[in-house]
């Protein structure tokens, strides 16, 4: 399902929230911990082997980019870990697949496709 180049067709970032909450107590004495953390994802629109869409995020570290002057349109190729014995990929949900065996993906683009002054969080 990952294996090639696939057509990208529409991309997006936001912004994610997790929090996480944990509270113990114990006669009368308590502990209250609160953790949140806010991550910077990609959502995109990727064409699969089988020539369906699928909509998918990646955290903005595992993007990487590759100027290509001959590239026609912008592509995405995978890098992932072997799936493990007992998982069916043609059953798993693609954004499963993402979470747990993608390790980074390259976007391949023309550099005048990349705009010079890109407004991200990271540029403030």
């Amino acid at each position: 399902m990952l294996r090639g180049e696939h057509e990208l067709r529409k991309m997006n970032n936001f912004t994610s929230t997790n929090s996480k909450t944990n509270a113990s107590f114990f006669l009368i004495s308590s502990n209250f911990n609160q953790e949140k953390k806010e991550d910077l994802q990609v959502k995109f629109a990727w064409k699969m082997n089988d020539g369906t869409y699928a909509i998918s995020s990646l955290p903005l570290e595992k993007i990487r980019i590759k100027f290509d002057p001959n590239s026609q349109a912008p592509v995405i190729k995978f890098k992932w870990i072997r799936y493990p014995f007992g998982i069916n990929y043609r059953v798993a949900q693609t954004q499963e697949l993402m979470d747990k065996y993608v390790c980074y993906a390259v976007l391949v683009i023309r550099e005048e496709d990349w705009p010079t002054k890109i407004h991200l969080p990271l540029n403030e």
